[in-house]
């Protein structure tokens, strides 16, 4: 049959490129084919029976492909010398027969000999070898198209052997005679450990077979969207997603889109150090593939290829990153998209989706359910223990254990990367513990305890060693706090210089330091090595550099406001506040004060410790929100969950913000008795009967009383009522045109009430000269100080 009837019948269309389409209709038994269509038949349409054939006979054939363009590219460009390539496609070639024979159990050897003694006779002439081969582009493209698919995948199968250790122990090391080695991360290994965590694609539970096929469910057509989201909260799995789809794509696995994927192109964002894709591609991903290519073939090249890509921690991006990623969705729009972030990011990737004008599907990332927790724990204690009696009664021990844990830790052993450093903290004794703060503390506690020993062995002066060890922790956590401000994962080298510094002026080996709180590794060339510094997770980096601040706002060399003047730049500010008020860390102090940039992730975080927060000040906290932008009249942000993030511990006594859709009867800022100062947008009507509701409880303490109403067009003054205070109301009315002009008089009679309002503003306003000079004609005796006009007729 022809290609095109076999695509129908499996009902799958085909995705052979252009050059192909020609062939899509001829008998290819009779049809001759290059090794470019053979490939693309043998992993675009032909799945199925690719994925009968062994790993080896897999890379014996992209082995082939490779030497092949090698071949007529190198005619191509002029090379004259390509008998050793022959040699070894001839030798590729056997392999390449000898695993088909094994899965078809049907030997083939006639047709391998026939295809020697062409090899032999080209290899014998002279002339054959050094002749040149012209090519035209179409044939070049392909080739090249070609080499970039096989080599593509020679290489990231390389790149991403690191990614299969899910090792959540990663400082736990033996020691050996010849020094400091790492523990056996096979241990650990992804198909081993890796356990599927609960998705959900709005009320529906997406098993993870069928990850890659979800549609929007409110469309009829069931067409697969370009931009795949999956959001949910720190260590719930989305890294481990992320290494299981590619380890799956490498082996061949059974899911259709991953099997005819050419590459799998993963963007680990916190690594990223280039903003262009071209330079991030011959710089980190795949400097051998891309070596000697021009910028513009690259881009190119990928763009004829089937591939996707894996962006990894968007709620890491900083300013280099973000680039790339802005690149990655102009350039490659019919392509597959996968990007992982954190809830507080999921609107920015579903705007910057909109902006390129890509469909896409979100879905939330929940961890584990009690039942799949349970399994991720039985898989920890396996690799733990070769004992099988033993692993059993562990696991049961842990299970009693983890059960009986206060609340706010209990919704933690659910994400994965928590539950794995509980397990390894019950497996030292370690089971007093009741938030993630102190889960962290133990963890640094423990280990800082096990470098001390291990030192201790050899070390001049044991008994200063815990003393040393606290410097160097806080210095650790000092460059911590320098890298978050720069939003860097990986130490810059005058950060490296400093803790080789620091650590020998201590006496003791940075190598040593480093294998408890970071990964460090020395580069290729045993001969000249230099030290690599990253965390482990961006969230051991926040705690460390937290217990830096709290260490210098004890010993007064820092205050909680000077480091609010620092952290613009900082990435998650909301984690380092969740652990430097943690329960062990800071006892908070009596009075924040923040103008918060990325506050509305902070808050949620501080809401989840706000009953421990109250148990340990017994009293609330006196706080200043000022959220300028949700009081703006050009945003649409309100600050509703902020404000009942607030509730179990905050004093409120500044509130600038904006109100707009809530439930009816529910005032935000009823429990809020102390507020004297409230500058808010109103954006509906029932935000304004909640405004006004809430007014009559606590008018005695509001001083100044500063409205902006952005209300429908449609709203009636008649719905409106008087604002009470006891101080000065300012009406901020926005657009205002000459056929609202009595609609404003009233506005501001019914909200000023008896006493009126100090000010009027008329922001953007198109009224004509004779509208205003009416409109305050009538409101005279009802405005106290001033109408302030801003004119744009």
């Amino acid at each position: 049959m022809t290609v095109a009837e076999l695509c129908r019948r499996n009902n799958a269309p085909p995705t052979l490129g252009p050059v192909y389409r020609p062939l899509l209709h001829c008998n290819i038994m009779e049809h001759d084919f290059d090794v470019c269509f053979g490939y693309e038949l043998l992993t675009k349409v032909c799945v199925s029976l690719y994925g009968t054939l062994s790993e080896k006979c897999k890379a014996s054939i992209r082995k082939l492909c490779e030497l092949a363009t090698e071949v007529m590219l190198g005619h191509a460009e002029g090379w004259v010398d390509s008998a050793l390539l022959l040699r070894s496609f001839r030798l590729t070639l056997e392999a390449v027969y000898k695993g088909i024979s094994q899965a078809f159990h049907e030997e083939f050897y006639d047709k391998l000999h026939v295809m020697e003694q062409d090899i032999d006779n080209i290899l014998g002439s002279e002339d054959s070898i050094t002749e040149e081969c012209k090519l035209k582009e179409d044939d070049l493209e392909k080739y090249r198209t070609l080499r970039m698919a096989v080599k593509g995948y020679q290489e990231l199968e390389g790149h991403y052997e690191t990614l299969w250790n899910l090792n959540p122990f990663e400082w736990e090391e033996k020691v050996s005679h010849s020094g400091l080695e790492r523990s056996d991360t096979s241990y650990f290994h992804l198909e081993n450990i890796f356990t599927e965590p609960e998705i959900r694609n709005g009320t529906q539970t997406v098993p993870l077979n069928k990850l890659l096929q979800q549609a929007d469910v409110k469309k009829e057509a069931h067409v697969l969207p370009a931009v795949l989201l999956l959001h949910g909260l720190a260590g719930s799995g989305k890294t481990a997603l992320c290494r299981y789809l590619i380890y799956y794509w490498l082996k061949g696995g059974t899911e259709v889109s991953l099997r005819t994927t050419a590459l799998v192109l993963l963007i680990d964002v916190p690594r990223v150090r280039s903003s262009r894709l071209k330079e991030f591609l011959l710089d980190q991903l795949l400097p051998v593939t891309c070596a000697g290519l021009d910028a513009d073939h690259i881009i190119s090249t990928l763009k004829e290829l089937n591939v996707m890509f894996l962006i990894d921690g968007y709620d890491e991006t900083n300013r280099v990153s973000s680039d790339l990623v802005d690149e990655i969705f102009a350039k490659f729009g019919d392509k597959r998209i996968l990007v992982t972030t954190r809830p507080e990011l999921h609107k920015d990737v579903v705007c910057l989706t909109r902006r390129y004008n890509k469909a896409l599907v979100s879905l939330e990332i929940r961890g584990f359910d009690d039942k799949k927790r349970e399994e991720f724990c039985k898989k920890i204690f396996s690799s733990l223990n070769v004992d099988e009696m033993v692993c059993k009664h562990q696991t049961n021990e842990f299970l009693k254990y983890s059960r009986g844990q206060s609340e706010v830790l209990h919704q933690y052993l659910n994400l994965p990367l928590t539950c794995a450093l509980v397990v390894f903290l019950w497996t030292h004794c370690l089971d007093t513990l009741t938030a993630t703060t102190g889960l962290y503390q133990e963890i640094y506690c423990l280990l800082q305890a096990r470098l001390a020993e291990r030192l201790s062995r050899d070390f001049i002066g044991v008994c200063d060693l815990p003393v040393i060890l606290d410097t160097l922790l806080l210095f650790l956590g000092e460059q911590a706090w320098t890298m978050l401000r720069e939003g860097s994962a990986v130490a810059s080298e005058a950060i490296c210089a400093k803790l080789e510094g620091e650590c020998k002026a201590k006496g003791i080996k940075v190598q040593e330091l480093l294998s408890g709180f970071h990964l460090c590794h020395l580069d290729e060339n045993p001969d000249v090595w230099k030290l690599r510094v990253a965390f482990q997770h961006p969230i051991h980096a926040r705690y460390l550099a937290a217990t830096f601040l709290a260490d210098c706002i004890h010993k007064s060399r820092m205050t909680v406001l000077g480091i609010g003047g620092q952290i613009d730049s900082c990435p998650k500010i909301e984690e380092l506040l969740l652990f430097l008020t943690g329960s062990e860390v800071l006892p908070l102090t009596s009075r924040v004060s923040w103008s918060p940039m990325t506050c509305q992730a902070s808050f949620h975080a501080l809401e989840a410790v706000g009953q421990h927060i109250r148990k340990r000040q017994r009293k609330l906290i006196k706080v200043d929100l000022y959220l300028w932008r949700h009081e703006s009249y050009g945003h649409d942000g309100t600050s509703g969950d902020i404000l009942k993030a607030l509730n179990h511990w905050g004093n409120l006594t500044t509130f600038v913000g904006g109100l707009g859709k809530q439930a009816e009867g529910e005032d935000l800022l009823t429990g809020f008795t102390n507020l004297r100062t409230i500058r808010v947008k109103i954006s509906t009507s029932g935000a304004f009967r909640s405004l006004s509701n809430t007014l009559r409880k606590i008018q005695k303490s509001v001083k100044s009383l500063t409205v902006t109403l952005t209300l429908p067009l449609d709203s009636l003054p008649e719905e409106l009522t008087e604002l009470k205070h006891n101080g000065t109301l300012d009406i901020n009315l926005v657009g205002m045109t000459d056929a609202r002009r009595e609609w404003v008089v009233n506005v501001v009679r019914t909200v000023g009430g008896r006493t009126g309002c100090w000010r009027l503003r008329l922001a953007e306003c198109r009224m004509n000269y004779d509208a205003l000079e009416w409109v305050v004609r009538e409101l005279k005796g009802h405005v106290r100080n001033e109408v302030d006009i801003e004119s744009v007729s």
